[in-house]
C-alpha cells in the first residue's frame, strides 16, 4: 500500500513514529529517511520461494529489524530484509522488531532495489557489524556472499553452475541450480 500524504520523504523519521504508521506499508527508515519499497516482481518472488526451502529453519522472512536499537525508540534505521539469521532470540524484544545486529542478512535484488541494496545496505550493514550478506540477483541467477573480516567485507560470487558454501553455516550447501531453475 503507498504511504500516505502525510509521511514526508525529506523528514527525519525514528522507529517510534514508523512503528505508529501501522502494518501494511512497504517502507524502511534508513538514517531517518523513509525509503518506500516497490511491490516485488516475479522473478523475486520466486527466488523467495525456491530460497524458503533451501535455507535452514530459524531464517526469518522479512521482519524488521533495528540495527542500532535505543529505549526511547527513537532510533531512526529499520531494515526489512528478504531473510534474516539470529540466533539469540531475546533481541525480539516486545516482538515488533529484531533489536540489534542479526549474524546473516539475505537482499534479492530487483531493478527497484538494485542500487539501495549492492550500496547503501551493504555499508550499513558493513558498519553495523553484519557477519554475513548475501545479494541474490535472479536476471543474472547469481548470488554474492560478503564474508565480514578485518578489513571490511570479503565477496565470494557464485553462479549458476556453482554451489555455495556459507562461512557462517558450516555444511550448508545451496545449488545455485535448485535456486534459479531453467524454465
Amino acid at each position: 500500500m503507498p504511504l500516505p500524504k502525510r509521511i514526508k520523504k525529506d523528514h527525519y523519521y525514528n522507529y517510534k513514529e514508523y512503528y505508529s504508521w501501522g502494518e501494511g506499508y512497504f517502507c524502511e527508515l534508513i538514517d531517518g529517511k523513509v525509503i518506500e519499497r516497490i511491490p516485488e516482481w516475479m522473478q523475486h518472488q520466486k527466488a523467495v520461494n525456491t530460497l524458503m526451502v533451501a535455507l535452514p529453519r530459524g531464517f526469518y522472512y522479512r521482519i524488521d529489524v533495528r540495527l542500532y536499537p535505543k529505549d526511547d525508540e527513537s532510533d531512526g534505521t529499520v531494515v526489512n530484509p528478504d531473510f534474516t539469521w539470529v540466533t539469540d532470540k531475546k533481541y525480539f524484544g516486545d516482538g515488533r522488531a529484531f533489536l540489534g545486529v542479526p549474524e546473516v542478512l539475505i537482499e534479492i535484488l530487483s531493478p527497484f532495489t538494485q542500487e539501495l541494496d549492492r550500496y547503501t545496505k551493504l555499508n550499513l550493514y558493513l558498519e553495523a557489524g553484519v557477519r554475513e550478506y548475501w545479494l541474490v540477483d535472479p536476471e543474472s541467477q547469481a548470488i554474492q556472499v560478503f564474508e565480514r573480516t578485518e578489513k571490511g567485507y570479503t565477496p565470494q560470487a557464485y553462479e549458476i553452475s556453482d554451489t555455495l558454501r556459507s562461512p557462517t553455516f558450516p555444511g550448508l550447501e545451496i545449488t545455485l541450480s535448485d535456486i534459479f531453475p531453467n524454465e
